[in-house]
């Protein structure tokens, strides 16, 4: 079993130095703002004491905005952070609070969350530059304070003669935000604060923001049924290389950068080259005297812990002495275990416990609500509720997965299906067959058999085990059970598959023996062992009905191994070529050949069809739907029309009846 790691942080905890404020600006010293002077510690830390890195990072914690300060490597850490507090202590006003603590960063989790990355055009230093009071820093930490929890990471190093290199990161810890999936990060694209907004004099911009310069867009897509939804896909027609458009779309969601902002041996310089190939530096050259502008303590208090996420807490900050007052609160509690744990949910894989942990990183409250033959929990968050399986079987029954997900669609207390999968052959097979829930045969629309044989009391249906079965479904919504070719028996999909066993040879269990009885009931066969009577015999399976058609992608989301994160697993359609004009018609084309079937005495009313197509078409391509899309579906419409403007679709109808998808 192949485990996924969501990230990394040190083993051990690592030192730094704490300023404590208790001023929403602090007041400086002899009218020197307090930006300055902190600017002024990090020069005589790099200049003077000749430390390569010095890394300030601003962490939301249970009561307030905790500040360390710490070098980069920590090779000699103690004698590096014993340097930067006597620093410290000669240059920042005596309202600020000084000690030296010991950082144990592994509350916070190993999954990655957004982390938006200051990018420049320039490869020169800054060396003028508009500045405002507070310091745009000083803007970013009071944005900051809307975003709950949050880590701001300022690392600075020298550069070349009087310059610095200045690096800037936001990771957004905020539990209601999850950028896994497409739909997730265009809500986030949508929603997040402009993190450079108060940088506008140094003309930044960010890794989230770049894809915008290389053939993405986000745009509000109207939905036929339901809300607008926001959209981050393809410029249409966009011709940009398409490594380059996928590497910008990485950098976007990259766990590597979460993985920065904690590590105690961060790498040293991560992602820089592929930033460049997009004609952009993660690091700001400047002046330094420009360094105060990248530069602030701001006092921030909670009434309420921000961290209301179950799987995370803020690190662990110990005090170890403090130089001057104000003082450190007392270390934190670890967090407590989380309960159930990974054995009372019966989840033995180390897969499916890394797929736990990163639920409840992402802020659920785990229940154990179902079972079915894969390992699974519920996951509950603040406005939804997920069932959560997890699926390594490459070879894995089709059938159980579609049971699942019918469960999910008519359940009244679960919102979607999460499936978690722990490689792209197990994820695209699990994608396939909930957005295509049977198979299309000869017979017609054949449904997938469930692992769990047809049984009732202690009768369990067999079959011959040479003989050719397979269930299918009409558009009438009746489930024909065909043996040899022959259709023999048939049930409503709404009915109850039970009571078929009696239709049905029987098999028992009596004592060392098996006994099979004719569907007559008037005939017994005798088997001594199991071998023999697997010889000679299969149980009947349980058909998989499917409660949807086209849309299981709109509410079940198939997750696998990206880099080091778990994300949304995407595969395009081989229609999906945004060079070729007819495109949006082969996509109408595979749409009514997979989902729809001929029948003279019925027609589908167009506004179903468009709703069903949208639902469909969405999941298939990064591609913006085309605001001609009803034309396009009409015009692939097998069968004869009057002309284009017509509202019902003659001699056709869906493969099988189907609820309406909540979405």
């Amino acid at each position: 079993m192949k485990h996924i790691t969501t990230g990394s942080h040190p083993a051990a905890p690592w030192a730094a130095v704490e300023f404590v404020t208790t001023s929403k600006s602090p007041a400086g010293y002899h009218g020197t703002p307090i930006s300055r002077l902190l600017a002024r510690v990090i020069y005589r830390a790099l200049f003077d004491e000749h430390l390569n890195t010095v890394t300030l990072l601003a962490v939301s914690g249970h009561h307030r905005e905790r500040y360390l300060l710490r070098s980069r490597p920590t090779t000699h850490s103690t004698e590096s952070t014993e340097r930067l507090a006597s620093i410290a202590n000669d240059e920042l006003p005596l309202d600020v609070g000084i000690s030296i603590v010991e950082v144990d960063p592994a509350p916070l989790g190993n999954t990655p969350v957004p982390v938006h990355r200051l990018l420049t055009t320039r490869d020169h230093p800054v060396e003028r530059a508009r500045t405002s009071t507070p310091t745009p820093v000083e803007q970013l930490l009071e944005i900051a304070a809307g975003i709950r929890p949050h880590a701001i990471q300022l690392v600075v190093g020298r550069f070349e003669s009087e310059c610095v290199e200045v690096s800037l990161r936001i990771a957004d810890f905020s539990p209601e935000v999850a950028t896994h999936t497409a739909a997730g990060d265009a809500h986030y694209h949508q929603d997040a604060p402009d993190m450079t907004a108060p940088f506008d004099a140094f003309n930044l911009t960010t890794n989230r923001e770049l894809i915008f310069d290389h053939g993405w867009e986000l745009h509000t897509e109207p939905r036929v049924s339901g809300p607008p939804a926001p959209m981050v896909t393809h410029e249409h027609g966009a011709t940009t290389k398409i490594s380059t458009i996928a590497s910008a779309r990485t950098l976007s969601r990259t766990p590597t950068e979460y993985a920065a902002l904690f590590s105690d041996h961060p790498p040293a310089a991560p992602l820089t080259s592929t930033y460049a190939q997009h004609g952009v530096l993660p690091w700001i050259r400047l002046d330094t005297e420009l360094l105060p502008a990248f530069c602030g303590l701001r006092e921030q208090t909670y009434h309420v812990s921000p961290w209301d996420t179950f799987g995370r807490a803020p690190p662990r900050i110990t005090p170890q002495y403090t130089l001057r007052k104000p003082t450190p609160p007392a270390a934190s509690p670890p967090p407590s275990a989380p309960i159930p744990t990974a054995a009372e949910l019966e989840i033995e894989s180390s897969f499916g416990r890394t797929a736990l942990e990163w639920a409840r990183e992402q802020g659920g409250n785990i229940t154990d609500d179902h079972s079915s033959p894969f390992e699974e929990f519920t996951a509950v968050y603040p406005d939804r509720t997920h069932r959560c399986v997890i699926v390594t079987d490459p070879q894995f029954v089709r059938g159980d997965l579609i049971a699942v997900a019918a469960d999910v669609h008519q359940s009244s207390t679960t919102d979607r299906l999460t499936v978690f999968t722990d490689a792209t052959e197990v994820a695209a097979r699990a994608r396939h067959c909930l957005q295509q829930p049977f198979e299309i045969t000869a017979a017609g629309t054949r449904l997938y058999e469930r692992s769990t044989p047809l049984r009732e009391d202690i009768a369990t249906a067999v079959r011959e085990r040479t003989a050719n079965t397979e269930w299918t479904l009409t558009p009438d919504g009746v489930v024909v059970y065909h043996h040899k070719g022959n259709a023999v028996l048939s049930r409503s999909r709404d009915g109850s598959f039970s009571t078929l066993v009696s239709d049905f040879p029987r098999a028992y269990q009596q004592d060392d023996e098996i006994l099979v009885r004719t569907a007559a009931g008037d005939n017994q066969l005798s088997y001594a062992t199991r071998d023999a009577f697997f010889e000679a015999c299969a149980f009947v399976r349980r058909p998989a009905v499917p409660t949807w058609l086209a849309a299981g992608l709109e509410f079940v989301t198939v997750l696998t191994q990206e880099a080091s994160a778990l994300r949304e697993y995407q595969q395009q359609a081989s229609w999906d070529c945004p060079q070729l004009p007819t495109r949006d018609q082969a996509a109408a084309a595979d749409f009514f050949a997979i989902y729809t079937v001929s029948d003279s005495e019925k027609s589908l009313a167009v506004s179903a069809v468009e709703a069903e197509f949208v639902a469909w078409l969405r999941h298939q391509s990064e591609e913006p739907i085309s605001g001609s899309f009803a034309h396009n579906l009409k015009s692939q419409f097998p069968g004869s029309l009057s002309d284009l403007h017509v509202d019902e679709l003659p001699g056709r109808t869906w493969r099988y009846p189907f609820e309406t998808s909540g979405g």
